[in-house]
């Protein structure tokens, strides 16, 4: 009964001794790597670590913050204080949310400066579809225009191949008219000599 006894504290103290170092050993990890820098910081995060505590049925939680901050000469120190944590974590979150609406209102800006662009196009381009509307309808007139004129051209030459045509006749007849006023002349002359023979 006596050995049970011994065997079992001596069991518990070695848990104990191996509980606490693992302990030490985790939190010294987690404080300090081989340069000097915390090996869990993220963008100077804080790590926070839970370590169970077994002690026969007994159970025990500790929650151990660690938050290192670098100072100028790269010397490090660590705050073990919730207040500081949190205050330091609310800074954080505080210039996070400056940051994204400072983001927020630079894109509004653009956005804003986008829509305006977009719309001083659109109205661009209405102004360009109504030129181009405008130019095809003087185009259309122009081209009716022309069409009228090359009527009017073939017109005017088809009645000036008419004149041509009736001042040869004319002529024509003209000369027909000569010649017999000629003859009708010569014949007279010749009459008039008949008579005073």
């Amino acid at each position: 009964m006596e050995d049970e006894k011994k065997k079992k504290n001596k069991k518990n103290k070695r848990r104990k001794n191996t509980q606490h170092k693992t302990a030490g050993e985790n939190a010294n990890a987690t404080v300090v790597n081989g340069n000097g820098m915390n090996e869990h910081e993220h963008d100077g995060d804080q790590v926070s670590e839970l370590i169970e505590v077994q002690n026969g049925a007994l159970q025990q939680h500790a929650a151990v913050d660690l938050n290192a901050h670098h100072r100028q000469n790269g010397a490090q120190s660590n705050s073990f204080s919730p207040g500081n944590l949190a205050e330091d974590e609310k800074q954080k979150w505080l210039q996070r949310e400056a940051v994204l609406k400072k983001t927020i209102q630079q894109l509004q800006v653009e956005n804003d400066s986008h829509l305006q662009k977009e719309a001083t196009l659109e109205e661009t381009i209405k102004q360009l579809h109504n030129e181009k509307n405008v130019h095809i309808q003087k185009e259309a007139t122009l081209e009716d225009t022309i069409n009228q004129l090359r009527s009017i051209n073939d017109s005017c030459l088809l009645k000036k191949a008419i004149f041509e045509e009736t001042v040869k006749q004319l002529e024509n007849e003209n000369h027909s008219h000569e010649q017999n006023k000629v003859i009708v002349v010569v014949f007279i002359c010749k009459l008039i000599l008949y008579i005073l023979l």
